[in-house]
């Protein structure tokens, strides 16, 4: 059988994609005769043409998709069953049709349920309307979910989706006195993405109102810890920011390509072992 290929697309992404690392790492230390590699792909029409070529051939299994592409594959392997399509940065083989998934949700729920257990999480606050927080509120739009989630905008505009999402839309004058009531608070703003800038959603006088069991989460990274998390830090607020979620996503990613779901630890620690070598 011919060696397992996987990709990941985008733009420039042989430059310094990490991808390929984690992936190839992970293969590595699984004996499996598989290799990701990056192909450079800036364009709609020429992402399209790629995939229609590839994904009849045997031994391709998919792979991670990075900008600008994410919503081009979600519209490509979407039934359109629903009104919104969700962008996605991963696609891979389940059986004998392709599919495509955000990880980078996945992710993030898995890390929050990774702090706090699912059962104890009722009632969500996302600060922020972009991209993260309506994926975020759509992965949550199951029938099957029970987590009431409010959703923090300075934009009515933005209202209708939301709702669509049975998401709450706030106001952030609203806020203050909501503080007290949630489980998880999420920032899924790039105020403070880098850690190195001295901004922040929230001032401490708003982290001191959060309840003793709240876990507050911001998605950024860069540079960690932000200003957000050294101030919840110093009220001794729990708090996690995004690096575990930001490596997951390529955890699960690799489980679904590779059919290797319910193996998410293991992979989590090659794939760490791999980053600590580097």
């Amino acid at each position: 059988m011919p060696k397992k290929r996987a990709v990941i697309i985008g733009k420039d992404v042989s430059k310094g994609a990490r991808s390929p690392i984690l992936w190839n790492a992970a293969y590595k230390a699984l004996d499996i005769e598989a290799e990701m590699t990056p192909v450079d792909i800036n364009s709609a029409e020429e992402a399209k043409a790629f995939l229609d070529a590839e994904i009849s051939k045997p031994e391709f299994i998919g792979g991670a998709v990075a900008a600008p592409l994410k919503e081009v594959v979600a519209d490509y392997f979407s039934d359109r069953s629903t009104g919104f399509i969700e962008p996605k940065n991963c696609f891979f083989k389940a059986s004998t049709d392709f599919k495509a998934a955000n990880t980078d949700t996945l992710a993030l729920l898995e890390s929050i349920y990774s702090e706090k257990p699912k059962e104890s999480v009722q009632r969500i606050g996302v600060l922020g309307t972009g991209g993260v927080a309506k994926s975020l509120c759509f992965q949550l739009s199951s029938p099957k979910n029970i987590i009431s989630v409010d959703v923090y905008g300075r934009s009515n505009e933005t209202e209708a989706i939301f709702s669509t999402f049975k998401a709450n839309f706030k106001n952030y004058d609203q806020l203050d006195s909501e503080l007290m009531n949630y489980d998880v608070l999420i920032n899924c703003t790039s105020i403070g993405k880098d850690g190195n800038d001295d901004e922040s959603i929230l001032d401490p006088s708003h982290l001191a109102k959060l309840n003793d069991d709240c876990l507050l989460f911001d998605v950024n990274y860069i540079n960690s810890p932000s200003k957000l998390i050294r101030d919840a830090r110093s009220l001794s607020v729990k708090c996690i920011d995004g690096a575990r979620m930001n490596l997951m996503q390529a955890v699960i990613g690799f489980c679904l390509a590779n059919d290797l779901t319910g193996h998410e630890s293991l992979i989590y620690e090659h794939m760490s072992k791999e980053i600590e070598q580097r």
